[in-house]
């Protein structure tokens, strides 16, 4: 039999959605309802929050590409509020989980 696949992360509370909703806008520059790789770039220019270090130096734009390539998931260079709330429940949401269930 096939292993069964890995439990999905616990969905996140209303108010986390509400949150990520409002930070998706604010990076949507152009308010076409999709996240491009510049806008992502250009929002994290602007508010270096406390991940600076994360996105500084030459490597940079490389991590920032990465992180941008895994939030879009059908991979057409634009990151939908979908594909947003998804990676944030994957990976911010999740961990939290992760760490809860240790």
């Amino acid at each position: 039999p096939a292993p069964a696949p890995a439990p999905a992360p616990a969905p996140a509370s209303g108010k986390k959605v509400q949150k990520w909703e409002k930070r998706f806008k604010q990076i949507d520059a152009n308010g076409d309802g999709a996240i491009t790789l510049a806008e992502l770039t250009a929002f994290k220019a602007a508010h270096p929050g406390k991940h600076a270090g994360k996105h500084a130096g030459k490597h940079a734009g490389k991590k920032l590409q990465k992180k941008f390539n895994k939030m879009d998931a059908n991979g057409d260079g634009k990151v939908t509020l979908d594909e947003f709330i998804a990676y944030k429940q994957a990976h911010k949401h999740g961990k939290k989980h992760a760490k809860a269930n240790k």
